[in-house]
């Protein structure tokens, strides 16, 4: 179906108004835990290759390759790292309009674009350095491509649905069953189409989707024999999962959003089941609506037999954002598909009702902020001024202590690292404590520390305050211990310190402060550098490292690093402090010197 001129200008005006508010957002919201952790474990390092790299199920492996890329290209910023999402909006924005020329009515065309493309919190992936905005994409190219093919294209569309599928699996390995599900759907359709002929082509088609395929599916069962498949429920279907996706989707659990999502995908599973059955009775077997639900309904029965089976737990918000485009793509093409039995607007058009829904929240969730799915990770970047500016007027050469919990340590060591600053981090083992120079901390536990710390700045977003405390403690050296320096560079893997004994010191509050200086060759690696406290029986009763990916690319050339770790209360059962430098990669490099100021902490007399 050809678009008329009209449709082509509010489409062309559409997408760019969109792609503004996305480049807007790639620049100005601060980076959300996972992006700063995909970056320094797997971009920063080159080191994102499975089974040669963490495990983990954060590594979305194509956006990873593409952040090493574009890092390496265009250096370290927010708007750098998500340019591999922001540019797949494009891609998505095409394959979106090429399948709305499917449909019959220039009404359900303008519709279906503008629901694609204006649903915000499924929008908001296309500005962050993840994998789901590419997979998105890709899920939307290979289905655009598959419908051509369909349509009487050539076989090269073919090959272009399986490959693109493959990619979207690459970029998010929840994929793996839509994959599978388009690599049968297409050999089905390859077949009717073909016959036997063409059967060496097909096979240049099929062997190398099935190889990648098998090796996302062993890749995917590694994951899951470590227990790193851990998003979502086993089977509270209604209270965890559609509750994840109404947050999702409209920044906040609302029970009527929740309601609209379950309905689109009843409206679409079951009501769609009664058409394509009907289409296939009828041997009309090539036909759009059939391919797309198949797609749909092929991933929803996957996804229920390896909960019934294998245990895999069912999607939660962004493990299963890939059936959001599915289930608006079936909804529309089963009204294409019902506007030839019935005529009447109101009877067809209807049931879009609950897919409409879905782009209400853009009222209220269009800002330039902070991601509404990962929005307990938002850091202000006015806390880190904050932090930095307060604590150069002491003069200290060693970075302040900053308390917080998880999901902040790691936004913290981007913004230190983006910065060239000395390297703050978030001392998250231990705290909530008073010993901190600054806190990161919920309302509920201002009370707590408004005895010894003054607030210096907020967020309405989350609620979190930044705290100084109103009295730095003091410190005061009562160790110092050394490391010989490397006879050049080695691959030893540890280089240790002498031991502190410190059962005096029970209950203290104590910082250890690392200054170190190492030649490393490279662009990146995994060194730490550790402590383990023991007692008399030398069980371990306490274990912390400094991941040296995290820090500044300055201390490599063999500058003084210099660093703090903070012990808030030593337990009553302390005896010894093991202190050592971890070359985790074992790396050749060369220690030059190493030594530790270990620092009572104590209030201002």
């Amino acid at each position: 179906m050809d678009l008329t001129r009209i449709e082509k200008r509010y489409y062309g005006i559409l997408v760019v108004l969109v792609f503004t508010y996305l480049v807007l957002r790639s620049i100005y919201v601060p980076f959300v835990y996972d992006e700063a952790a995909t970056f320094f474990i797997y971009i920063r390092l080159n080191e994102w290759v499975p089974w040669f790299s963490y495990w983990d199920a954060n590594n979305h492996l194509l956006n990873s390759a593409l952040g090493v890329l574009f890092y390496q290209l265009f250096g370290k910023s927010e708007f750098v790292l998500r340019l591999p999402s922001l540019l797949s909006f494009l891609f998505y924005a095409i394959a979106t309009i090429g399948i709305s020329r499917f449909f019959s009515r220039e009404v359900l065309r303008y519709s279906f674009v503008s629901v694609m493309v204006l649903m915000p919190g499924f929008l908001e992936f296309f500005a962050l350095a993840r994998g789901y905005g590419l997979s998105i994409s890709f899920l939307t190219l290979s289905v655009w491509y598959a419908l051509k093919y369909i349509n009487g294209a050539q076989e090269r569309s073919a090959f272009a649905a399986l490959w693109l599928i493959i990619a979207a699996t690459a970029a998010n390995m929840s994929l793996l069953n839509s994959a599978i599900i388009t690599l049968v759907l297409v050999s089905v359709i390859w077949f009717l189409r073909n016959g036997v002929d063409k059967l060496i082509v097909y096979l240049f088609l099929v062997i190398p989707g099935l190889i990648m395929l098998s090796f996302f599916g062993t890749y995917s069962m590694a994951l899951k024999e470590r227990n790193l498949l851990y998003y979502g429920p086993e089977t509270e279907l209604w209270s965890v999962t559609f509750k994840s996706f109404s947050l999702m989707m409209a920044g906040t659990d609302m029970i009527w959003m929740r309601t609209s999502i379950a309905l689109a995908f009843i409206i679409a599973l079951f009501v769609g089941a009664v058409f394509v059955f009907r289409n296939i009775v009828k041997y009309n077997f090539l036909k759009p609506l059939n391919y797309v639900y198949l797609v749909f309904a092929g991933n929803v029965a996957a996804i229920a037999l390896m909960n019934l089976l294998l245990k895999v737990n069912l999607p939660e918000d962004r493990t299963g954002i890939y059936l959001f485009p599915m289930v608006v793509i079936v909804m529309f093409f089963l009204v294409n598909e019902i506007k030839g039995v019935t005529k009447r607007f109101y009877r067809s058009d209807i049931i879009l009702t609950p897919v409409f829904a879905m782009v209400l929240p853009l009222f209220w969730m269009v800002n330039v902020s902070f991601t509404s799915v990962y929005k307990d990770n938002y850091f202000p970047r006015s806390f880190v001024d904050s932090i930095y500016s307060e604590w150069s007027k002491t003069g200290d050469e060693y970075p302040p202590l900053v308390g917080g919990t998880k999901g902040r340590d790691y936004p913290l060591a981007w913004e230190s690292f983006v910065r060239d600053k000395s390297v703050t981090r978030i001392e998250k083992n231990g705290f909530p404590n008073q010993a901190c120079d600054f806190v990161i901390i919920e309302p509920s536990l201002y009370k707590d520390f408004r005895g010894n710390y003054r607030l210096m700045d907020s967020t309405s977003v989350t609620g979190y305050c930044l705290m100084r405390r109103k009295v730095f403690l003091k410190r005061r050296s009562i160790a110092v211990v050394d490391c010989l320096e490397s006879e050049g560079p080695d691959r030893g893997a540890y280089y240790n310190f002498n031991d502190f004994y410190v059962d005096t010191l029970r209950g203290k509050a104590l910082e250890l402060r690392w200054n170190v200086r190492v030649v490393v060759p490279g662009n990146g690696w995994g060194g730490r550098l550790v402590y383990e406290l023991t007692d008399r029986n030398d069980s371990v009763i306490d274990y912390q490292s400094i991941q040296l990916e995290r820090l500044s690319h300055k201390y490599r050339n063999g500058s003084p690093l210099k660093v703090s770790m903070l012990l808030p209360a030593l337990p009553s059962d302390a005896y010894r402090l093991h202190c050592f430098f971890w070359n985790t990669d074992s790396i050749p490099l060369h220690l030059r010197s190493g030594r530790i100021n270990l620092m009572l902490l104590k209030e201002m007399e």
